[in-house]
């Protein structure tokens, strides 16, 4: 069952919680589940090791020994190659903040893919409109909108078309959603939005997959959706693929709201850092798009094969790092 879901460990038997082989299986997959270990496993080094490569946050459920331990701190502390935050803000002005002045809509974020273009595999709009409420009558209601899908095509390509070539990861973010009570239906109706490559050696990518329906249930109105989304990092070690988990929604009933640019909360890959041109681990650039404002989150590699959030550049005028959130 630990093979199967990760987070099965959780409700094994303490006897079973200590044998080594399911700690590690469980904690090679999710770092957190050390929460959950009998003292015997938290005083284990070589199994803390392994939840802190997992996640490096996991070190908070080691022993007290183990929390003071050198090697594990060092293991768990958060790896960065941006040294300086004031030329990291400098580079992202540069690069993909302008001022609109034609507009007048002051300073946006520009530049989608201006220094890694190449390392686009796919782009694609997942085409939303918001739709105005007909009453009984056949008049528009203007005080009811919703936001549906505006189908492009009438086949439009599903994710696990785009991800053919990649077999062993299109088993494993199936076997994500199925473990969370996806069901196989609106799985396969996902849509690939962006899929990049982030490098080659070892392979790494990032995507997003996403799907919006009608509300499926009518008593919370037409300002809801039903929404699936995951936007991920993964990476293949070893034939395995370690997935970092930036973002999900599971089939979740959302409000949406026209004060987003697309209904609600969205990361979108928007270019890849390089600190200098010896640098072999791209930092990824995510705008976000969120309630009336538009900011930048930098992912970067860590042990093991994880990405996390290294700094959060919110202000478009006036940046500033604030790394320590999230």
């Amino acid at each position: 069952m630990i093979k199967i879901d990760s987070k099965n460990y959780e409700f094994a038997s303490d006897r079973l919680k200590e044998i080594p082989e399911f700690a590690d299986t469980a904690f090679s997959d999710n770092g957190l589940l050390l929460s959950f270990a009998p003292e015997k496993i938290k005083s284990n080094k070589k199994l803390v090791k392994i939840a802190i490569k997992s996640n490096s946050e996991a070190i908070e459920f080691a022993s007290d020994a183990l929390k003071k331990d050198k090697e594990l701190q060092k293991l768990a502390k958060k790896k960065t190659s941006i040294k300086s935050t004031e030329d990291l803000e400098k580079f992202l002005k540069e690069n993909y903040i302008t001022v609109e002045k034609k507009k007048n809509l002051g300073t946006v974020i520009t530049g989608k893919a201006k220094n890694f273009q190449k390392n686009k595999i796919l782009e694609r709009n997942y085409v939303t409109k918001w739709q105005r409420s007909v009453g009984f009558d056949s008049s528009v209601r203007n005080d009811d909108l919703r936001l549906i899908a505006a189908e492009s095509r009438n086949y439009p390509i599903l994710w696990k078309d785009d991800f053919k070539k990649y077999s062993g990861l299109t088993k494993k973010i199936e076997k994500f959603f199925l473990n969370h009570n996806i069901d196989q239906s609106t799985i396969d109706s996902l849509s690939t939005t962006f899929l990049w490559k982030i490098k080659s050696q070892p392979l790494t990518l990032a995507f997003n997959i996403y799907l919006l329906r009608d509300s499926k249930d009518i008593d919370l109105g037409p300002d809801f959706s039903d929404i699936t989304s995951l936007t991920a990092i993964v990476q293949k070690r070893n034939e395995k693929w370690v997935m970092t988990v930036v973002e999900v929604i599971f089939d979740s009933e959302m409000r949406v709201d026209v004060g987003y640019a697309n209904g609600h909360k969205k990361y979108i890959l928007w270019d890849l850092f390089q600190t200098d041109e010896k640098d072999k681990n791209p930092k990824i650039i995510f705008k976000i798009e969120d309630r009336f404002k538009e900011y930048f989150e930098i992912f970067e590699e860590q042990n093991g094969g994880k990405y996390r959030m290294v700094h959060r550049v919110e202000s478009l005028t006036n940046a500033t790092n604030n790394s320590n959130q999230k």
